[in-house]
């Protein structure tokens, strides 16, 4: 089994945290408003014209290279688990570009009946024919950019829509998909206990499937790393107070920042944190292969992108990066992921309760999740 990762470099507008391998599309003669109204009009939300049909082409092509094998990787003989399309804003897609990608995958590859099929969304680009449209491609899952219900802090961090838009749009994704996920940012500058609650209780009136809730990280080279930023003290009593509230909601944490009904775990996901092979496609994709230990990335050049020079550059796969997704996840991982030093380690750890041993697996405790950072620097 193979999980599939597409992307979609393609935005209305780049946000200011965002550190991911994205672009804003040319808006030029497309009938949308400023972007500083927070929306974009029906007639563009409904074509989703804004990904270049030549990075449409170029993708098709890349992954049409993987029938033959010809690249060394012959994945084509793998049945794929889960796909998952991400970006940048993958709803920006036309259904009938989504269609080529989806028509691609299925001469390659064999695609389980029981797929996963993510796609992630913002809110700005909602349109109930649209999203509709991806339903009836096989869509299943559709994981929705928040971030925040509030105006000042969607501003802040350069989104585009606002939060009339976002509760439209989780309205109107709860209508059609079964499966939604919702992404909020915690720790945000300023940032209240109580406006972090509103934020969840809001989410949670529309009861998503999945709720993941990141706290905002300053990343080198953004343009909130150029600002003075004042941290948030309450990040801790934020992270404590939504888990409660999910928990208290019916929402299990299964991964640091993600939580999910019964059931209802990103599948996609869990296959990165748990050391299984995944492929990706598209401008910077990322792919790992468990059996050869070998990961590799495209390029990320967009012009080479375009003219289907894909140039991956292939690399060993890092014993640490195993212990660092695994001890994310609440079932931890296997012993057998560390080295004789590091087992001494882990042995301080769980003697402080920072660790504990459960089911055969290391796992960080409630007090460990909240110092993970530094109990991953005595793994490195």
């Amino acid at each position: 089994m193979l999980a599939l990762y597409i992307h979609i470099p393609f935005c209305l507008q780049k946000c200011r945290y965002c550190d991911f391998v994205s672009f804003p599309v040319n808006l030029e003669n497309q009938d949308c408003l400023p972007l500083n109204q927070g929306e974009m009009s029906s007639v563009a939300r409904q074509r989703g014209f804004s990904v270049p049909e030549s990075y449409i082409n170029a993708l098709c092509c890349e992954i049409g290279g993987y029938f033959s094998g010809n690249n060394g990787y012959k994945y084509n003989n793998n049945i794929i688990s889960t796909i998952y399309v991400g970006g940048g804003t993958p709803s920006l897609l036309s259904a009938g570009q989504l269609t080529r990608i989806i028509a691609s995958v299925k001469k390659v590859f064999v695609v389980a009946d029981d797929v996963e099929f993510t796609l992630e969304a913002n809110p700005e680009t909602y349109a109930k024919e649209k999203f509709a449209a991806y339903r009836a491609l096989g869509v299943n899952r559709l994981s929705l950019g928040v971030q925040s219900f509030r105006l000042e802090y969607l501003r802040y961090l350069g989104r585009v829509h606002s939060r009339e838009k976002a509760v439209e749009a989780l309205r109107g994704a709860r209508e059609i998909f079964d499966n939604v996920s919702v992404d909020l940012l915690n720790n945000l500058p300023g940032q209240t206990l109580e406006q972090s609650v509103a934020d969840l209780r809001t989410a949670l009136d529309f009861q998503p499937r999945h709720i993941s809730c990141y706290e905002l990280t300053v990343e080198h080279g953004t343009p909130l790393a150029t600002e003075q930023i004042a941290q948030n003290e309450l990040g801790v009593e934020m992270y404590l107070q939504t888990k409660k509230i999910l928990e208290d909601n019916g929402y299990a944490q299964y991964e640091i920042s993600n939580y999910a009904q019964a059931g209802y775990e990103s599948k996609h996901n869990l296959a990165y944190w748990s050391d299984e092979s995944y492929l990706g496609v598209g401008l910077a994709a990322h792919s790992y292969d468990k059996a050869s230990g070998l990961r590799w990335a495209n390029t990320r050049n967009l012009q080479d992108y375009l003219c289907k020079i894909f140039h991956r550059e292939t690399e060993p796969e890092k014993a640490f990066n195993k212990i660092l997704m695994g001890l994310r996840k609440n079932s931890g991982i296997p012993v057998s992921f560390l080295d004789a030093r590091q087992k001494a380690a882990a042995q301080k750890l769980v003697s402080e309760e920072l660790l504990a041993w459960q089911n055969n697996n290391l796992c960080a405790t409630n007090r460990g999740r909240l110092v993970l950072n530094q109990i991953l620097l005595e793994f490195m």
